[in-house]
């Protein structure tokens, strides 16, 4: 979604003004940690020349999981249906409230400008019941040129502000995007058109989408914040972030909460404009120790093209999961490997 100052962050979205003086600098310390001095702990594979396979597996600790082992998938989109989504705990918050889920439907996705106080309320009431448990499968939908900075390990992206170890701004879980399987049902369900502003992971008529997928890091469900705030461009009209504090306040029910101010398709309201629930975090929120990214296809299938382990990322072939969550890797579409980032 847009933001309202053009800032290149470690996801290569923009993330406004707004978002960093709301969320603020990461004082949580989930899972994960950034790679040692040599480029990884003992028992990781180091990765190679950016753009390059990835390089030897290094000694680890006896018992350490084995290279197979830790390149079988483990989040495809079997795995992505590990809780109810968002319909059902909408229908079940929605259970006393006098609200019929079409009235619901009809304020969730209406931008919080034009919603009263009431109506504000009466939103988050139900948003705030819909959380991240620890575990659960959380997601986000990044560019090409980021997806490769992952996988190569490359902390000199953006001109060195890039982190691979880590993530930030807006996420989703997995159990509310299962059935968004091709780069174009991505784009519309997580309301990606930039309306021309160049920041979405996903562009028109996109041949292939790129996803990181992990386990919710014990706590993180209590550090991401539902994305309550106001529509607009903040450097254009100063009052807008007075009213996207606003919105959080009454959202949240804390006096010192803070909103974010982004353009549209940004609603406020804690949902994208196609509905799905988002949540934001600061950018440097570290990945727990695992985590995979997916390449995602027009003819909706997906393969894994590189897995984290314990602060390095692997590149890999790409490997695929059956809708039944089989475990063992498979070929690709055509029978053979998938071409990974560098196809």
């Amino acid at each position: 979604m847009s933001t309202a100052t053009p800032e290149p962050t470690v996801q290569g979205t923009r993330i406004g003004r707004a978002l960093g003086q709301e969320v603020g600098s990461s004082s949580w310390s989930g899972g994960g940690s950034p790679a040692g001095p040599s480029g990884g702990p003992a028992g990781a594979t180091t990765a190679g020349p950016p753009g390059g396979p990835a390089g030897a597996t290094t000694a680890g600790p006896p018992g350490g999981p084995a290279a197979a082992e830790l390149s079988t998938p483990r989040f495809g989109s079997a795995a992505l249906r590990d809780s109810p989504n968002f319909d059902d705990e909408i229908d079940q918050a929605l259970s006393g409230t006098g609200l019929s889920r079409e009235e619901y439907d009809g304020l969730r996705l209406t931008p919080t400008h034009e919603l009263t106080d009431d109506q504000l309320q009466q939103v988050a009431e139900v948003r705030n019941a819909i959380g991240i448990q620890d575990g659960q499968i959380v997601t986000k939908v990044v560019d090409r040129e980021v997806a490769e900075g992952y996988l190569a390990n490359d902390h000199e992206l953006f001109g060195g502000n890039f982190d691979p170890t880590t993530f930030g701004n807006s996420i989703a879980r997995g159990t509310d995007i299962a059935d968004l399987a091709t780069p174009a049902q991505l784009r519309d369900g997580l309301s990606l058109d930039d309306r021309g502003q160049g920041w979405t992971p996903v562009a028109e008529d996109a041949e292939e989408a790129y996803q990181l997928r992990f386990p919710a890091p014990k706590g993180l469900g209590d550090s991401a914040e539902p994305s309550y705030g106001a529509v607009g461009d903040a450097e254009a009209d100063a009052s807008l972030q007075d009213r996207a504090d606003s919105v959080a306040r009454i959202a949240t029910g804390r006096r010192g909460a803070r909103g974010s101010v982004m353009e549209d398709p940004f609603t406020g309201t804690g949902y994208t404009a196609a509905g799905v629930p988002e949540w934001l975090l600061p950018r440097g929120t570290p990945l727990p120790s695992r985590a995979e990214m997916w390449k995602m296809t027009r003819d909706g299938r997906e393969t894994m093209v590189g897995y984290y382990n314990r602060g390095v990322w692997t590149r890999v072939d790409g490997v695929r999961a059956d809708d039944a969550g089989s475990d063992g890797p498979s070929s690709g579409p055509s029978g053979g490997p998938d071409s990974s980032l560098d196809g």
